[in-house]
């Protein structure tokens, strides 16, 4: 094991781990990769450049996550989730946030409508640096929401293939950061619809 500072403020911990190469004749290669565990970024955070005044405690990442680690020296990572965050908006102009399933007294701004998705995922080092940067992190079968037909889209990791990484829509640039992932026409007489926001809460090195 190593242990080694980068730019003198942020310590990485390191294993070995052995890896055959098929063109070494029988001999082993060896690579550093972080410690399974390590934690390489926490908080409660859905990824959106747009403007929003979000529950309490919910974050915004309107640009890509640098991890403290670069992908190659990662087996993987696993992403951890909490409570989704729903948008309501009116045709009005008017917007609310709440996390799902919450209510509030009129029903205006917290309706109790409620997403779920999976709470934790496993995406392997080839996955975040593959030709396309690219990776599935849930696909629209793993969301389940108490609204009838909306309209669903992919969850994906978006990776530089360095140490950054977006959490999206599927067909969303890396600069985009299209966030949601359900979407509902909840009102038919006006242009008044809910978004389903996945809020990641942490990242560890596996």
């Amino acid at each position: 094991m190593a242990i080694y500072k980068k730019s003198g403020t942020v310590t990485k911990w390191y294993h070995r781990s052995k890896i055959v190469d098929a063109n070494s004749k029988g001999q082993h290669a060896y690579h550093d990769y972080a410690l399974p565990s390590s934690v390489l970024w926490s908080g409660e955070s859905l990824f959106s450049t747009g403007s929003m005044s979000l529950p309490t405690g919910v974050t915004k990442l309107a640009a890509p996550l640098e991890l403290p680690i670069a992908f190659k020296d990662l087996r993987g990572i696993r992403l951890t989730f909490g409570t989704a965050v729903i948008k309501k908006t009116y045709d009005s102009g008017l917007k609310f946030y709440f996390r799902s399933g919450e209510t509030t007294s009129d029903g205006m701004a917290a309706d109790g409508t409620w997403m779920k998705y999976p709470t934790t995922v496993t995406l392997m080092r080839p996955q975040l640096l593959n030709s396309a940067n690219e990776s599935t992190v849930f696909n629209p079968t793993d969301i389940t929401t108490d609204w009838p037909n909306p309209s669903l889209t992919a969850f994906v990791a978006l990776s530089d293939g360095i140490d950054k990484l977006v959490l999206g829509q599927h067909g969303v640039s890396f600069k985009d950061n299209g966030g949601w992932v359900m979407s509902k026409q909840w009102d038919t007489f006006g242009a008044n619809y809910l978004y389903g926001y996945p809020v990641l809460t942490k990242i560890e090195a596996i």
